[in-house]
């Protein structure tokens, strides 16, 4: 049986599952949940700290109970967040594991060794590093360092080993990702590579835009740009032709959920909302585009990699490799990179380009595709008979720009300012959007009358 350890939880959620709380007195659960229901407005400051005094007082007595039952259990799970605050009432155990070791600081990583006669750290040093937010050398050394960079000591090298076999990427797409990071020494593992399903499973299909490579660069040769309100960089011509390419995968393959199936990945928050309002101009989830660091221990059958700016230290130099080798290790089936103006000086770009040439997309078909409205649930919580929910897919062609693309382009720009894009920003939003294929007829002073009419509306 597992049990959920800890006193900060919503009592709501386990109403009818208190047997999962470990607890001699089931009633705590009961008493925690009857008091949230009672919380009061913040703003009567003597009420809620009563209300506070007293929910307190009843998550005390829950970790009190956690942790007599803790020291009779065989085995315990927790964040390193909850261990340092009950380390002095924990006790000792016979074996302490560090699970994803490379995210744990080398301060909480010595700090909680000491909780065991042994200890293992388990994990990945080319993965990404521990994030610490303070600009100091102690603070980078102590909690920015994994435990993984003692692991070249003369005392700890012969207890180092590495797991070399994986079993979520396709062939090509391992190879890449060994060759980079790895020493060529990691491979597709022995069962996975000799069973008919699996390899079918990982073999790429040809869309309109690809043939059947697992791994394509694709050179956009567009400019990355400082974003405005963002750190970083930004590339519009990039992220256009990442939602052709999602679109194309979803038409020609038949994807009936492209959140299950496609992860986006870029290094700039930027970057990822430029992705997401393309993706939604074709009908596709903006969840599909995703920072490389929220999406560490995700995998996807098709994962497209957008740099944005090749040369930016961000991502060109020690830590940019494991960035790289993150967002490329996360595809299964399907790997594409985009590439922007300078890639040729990244020395990862440049070694995957030596086995994969890069080829140019038609301009044409990425306009077509741009046009088209894939017809995907978009509600993660619907039960209708969505396209998804009856493994249809629908595809129909927008309104070409010769038709209507004024009332488009206004209703888009009203949908921006609804969404709390202030008046004085709408210019810079109607430039970004008229870079679209489907706005591109639209002229000047097109634009210019349509912000004029938004902006009276607005005051």
């Amino acid at each position: 049986m597992c049990y959920r350890f800890g006193s900060r939880f919503d009592p709501e959620r386990f109403r009818s599952d208190r047997h999962l709380i470990p607890l001699r007195n089931k009633n705590l659960v009961d008493a925690l949940r009857k008091h949230h229901e009672l919380i009061p407005a913040p703003a009567d400051a003597e009420a809620y700290r009563h209300w506070k005094k007293r929910r307190d007082s009843l998550r005390e007595a829950i970790r009190r109970e956690n942790l007599e039952f803790l020291s009779t259990a065989q085995l315990a799970a927790m964040t390193t967040t909850l261990a340092a605050y009950d380390l002095p009432s924990l006790g000792s155990f016979d074996l302490v594991v560090f699970d994803e070791a490379s995210q744990i600081g080398k301060a909480p990583a010595l700090t909680f060794a000491h909780l065991g006669k042994r200890v293992l750290y388990a994990g990945d040093p080319m993965q990404l590093a521990p994030i610490a937010q303070a600009d100091s050398d102690d603070v980078r050394v102590w909690l920015g360092t994994s435990p993984f960079a003692w692991k070249d000591l003369s005392p700890l090298k012969s207890a180092t080993n590495m797991l070399d076999e994986q079993w979520r990427m396709a062939p090509d797409i391992c190879t890449v990702v060994s060759r980079i990071s790895y020493n060529s020494k990691l491979r597709v593992a022995e069962p996975a590579a000799t069973d008919p399903k699996w390899m079918a499973a990982r073999a790429a299909k040809p869309t309109k835009l690809l043939g059947a490579e697992s791994v394509v660069l694709i050179e956009t040769g567009a400019t990355p740009r400082p974003p405005k309100g963002f750190r970083g960089y930004e590339c519009p011509e990039s992220a256009r032709l990442v939602a052709a390419l999602a679109a194309d995968h979803v038409a020609s393959w038949g994807i009936r959920d492209a959140r299950s199936e496609i992860l986006i990945l870029t290094p700039y928050r930027a970057q990822r909302r430029l992705l997401g309002s393309e993706l939604n101009s074709v009908g596709l989830h903006q969840s599909i585009a995703s920072t490389v660091h929220r999406a560490q221990g995700l995998e996807r059958r098709i994962v497209i990699f957008d740099p944005v700016c090749p040369t930016a230290d961000f991502v060109n130099g020690e830590d940019g490799q494991r960035l790289l080798n993150v967002g490329l290790s996360r595809a299964q089936c399907r790997l594409i990179i985009m590439l922007q103006r300078g890639w040729q000086a990244h020395p990862v770009l440049a070694m995957i380009s030596e086995v994969h040439a890069p080829i140019v997309l038609s301009t044409s078909m990425v306009d077509k595709l741009l046009l088209l409205r894939l017809s995907q649930n978009l509600n993660p919580g619907s039960t209708s008979s969505s396209p998804a929910a009856t493994g249809k897919i629908h595809v129909v062609a927008k309104q070409s720009p010769a038709i209507q693309p004024r009332a488009a382009f206004r209703e888009e720009l009203m949908s921006r300012m609804q969404r709390g894009v202030a008046p004085a920003h709408l210019k810079d939003v109607a430039l970004t959007l008229r870079n679209k294929a489907a706005y591109r007829a639209l002229s000047d002073s097109d634009v210019q009358s349509l912000l004029d009419e938004l902006q009276r509306k607005s005051r």
